[in-house]
């Protein structure tokens, strides 16, 4: 079954960011601008991870995680704080409501990647994975290094974490593919090199907008980017 990540944050562009990060290693991701949705849609998706910024509209993320924690259902679920370049950060107050980390916000996005296996392998979901009913295709190209946001810095764990592991989504074939050139090398190295560099334009608008100043322009450019190197690689793979 595909890792499940839930992000609360107001942040459009956020949200778009974390989702091109990780979708292509094979994980789903759920997203809200509200705190106060967020319980919500913890008890709809049952996340693996929660991503929870420490200043949003409604229940702010230190509240979302003191009560993630304070349940017994819920207590196992990993929780990282993101908070803004300009916002107080309470790492006292993440500390007494449990939370596992934190990030600042923009972060680089390997640092953010690193953070969430480190924290899925230190806490298992209790009585394991359920099998998935329709297998993701795993990840094929991991996300380049130079596309990484400079300026940014990760905050320290809370605990500091040991264990290091990759994503682990069920292997199988892509849904989205041509069942017909499923084995083909050529398709495969197209699509992984497609999958590359959506994530890294993603990453590189990013650095070229101001954070929160146009986020909807953000997804907007995001999304046809994506379509023409969707359309780009299929080009090619008819050839």
């Amino acid at each position: 079954m595909p890792i499940k990540i839930l992000v609360a944050d107001d942040s459009v562009t956020i949200q778009k960011v974390v989702e091109l990060a990780f979708t292509p290693r094979g994980a789903r991701v759920f997203s809200t601008g509200h705190g106060g949705e967020a319980a919500d849609r913890i008890r709809e998706c049952d996340p693996d991870i929660a991503l929870l910024d420490v200043v949003i509209p409604g229940t702010d993320g230190y509240e979302l995680c003191r009560q993630l924690k304070g349940s017994e259902e819920t207590s196992w679920i990993p929780v990282v704080l993101l908070a803004g370049s300009f916002e107080p950060f309470d790492a006292d107050r993440a500390r007494d409501v449990g939370a596992d980390g934190s990030i600042r916000k923009p972060f680089q996005t390997r640092d953010l990647l690193d953070m969430v296996d480190r924290l899925l392998a230190s806490h298992p979901r209790p009585g394991g994975r359920p099998e998935a009913d329709e297998p993701v295709s795993p990840p094929e190209a991991p996300v380049p290094e130079a596309a990484s946001i400079p300026g940014a810095r990760e905050e320290g764990a809370l605990p500091a974490e040991s264990a290091s592991a990759e994503l682990r989504p069920a292997s199988g074939p892509d849904p989205a593919a041509d069942p017909g050139r499923e084995t083909d090398p050529e398709d495969l190295r197209l699509r992984d090199a497609a999958r590359s560099a959506v994530t890294e334009v993603a990453e590189s608008i990013v650095r070229e907008i101001a954070w929160e100043v146009i986020p909807d322009l953000a997804e907007a450019i995001i999304r046809k980017r994506i379509e023409e190197l969707e359309s780009e690689a299929e080009r090619r793979s008819e050839k």
